[in-house]
């Protein structure tokens, strides 16, 4: 598992294409995330919370689900036996693609929320021990933005390889080499897990929700 910084970057996709193809980057390959908000029906406003779907093309048999009410959270728990992670501000949880047939059967209690949904699709670069993803966030047919994905490979503990992916981010993104995101911010060495990434993804997207 690599470990992952997701942001949001001021600087147009070509822009971000030149400056890693100068310094010897390889395009290797093309990638998709999105993210579908569900919000709760009328009849069941404060027992239901809104909860987000993500999928990520690195992990095509995943279903993440994240921010959502703790009576989801417990029907994961059910169904697929995963335990969720209490500590971090959004409870969150991952299973296989097949919860998606699940929420189709809840649609009396939670409806989709397709004009809320956020994709971005774009290119993969390697450079040495780094990937980089990016691509335009796109709210309906509204571009919002334009998001970045850097994956360091060699390890997959964020507390051991956070200088090398801010010197890394200095290099091609400095306005943003001095943040880390709060699922960064652990002082114990957790292994950095795939949910750690969508949970960047939903934090840059709900920026994004709120831009003209």
């Amino acid at each position: 598992m690599l470990v992952y910084r997701v942001f949001e970057y001021d600087k147009s996709v070509n822009a971000i294409e030149r400056a890693l193809l100068a310094q010897g980057a390889k395009e290797i390959s093309v990638f998709t995330v999105d993210s579908t908000p569900y919000k709760p029906d009328d009849k069941v406003q404060g027992v239901i919370n809104r909860l987000f779907i993500l999928h990520h093309t690195n992990y095509p048999q995943s279903t993440f689900v994240l921010g959502c009410c703790y009576f989801i959270i417990y029907l994961l728990v059910i169904c697929y036996f995963i335990a969720p992670n209490e500590k971090h501000i959004y409870p969150r949880a991952v299973c296989d693609r097949g919860f998606d047939l699940i929420l189709a059967k809840l649609s009396s209690g939670l409806v989709q929320d397709t004009a809320g949904k956020f994709t971005v699709s774009g290119k993969e670069f390697q450079l040495v021990d780094f990937f980089i993803r990016f691509g335009p966030a796109t709210m309906g047919v509204t571009t919002k933005g334009v998001v970045v994905e850097v994956d360091y490979g060699p390890s997959c503990i964020a507390t051991q390889c956070s200088n090398m992916l801010a010197e890394f981010i200095e290099s091609f993104f400095p306005e943003q080499a001095q943040k880390k995101p709060s699922v960064l911010q652990k002082v114990q060495p957790e292994p950095y897990v795939a949910l750690d990434t969508m949970t960047q993804y939903l934090e840059v997207f709900n920026t994004l929700r709120k831009k003209p």
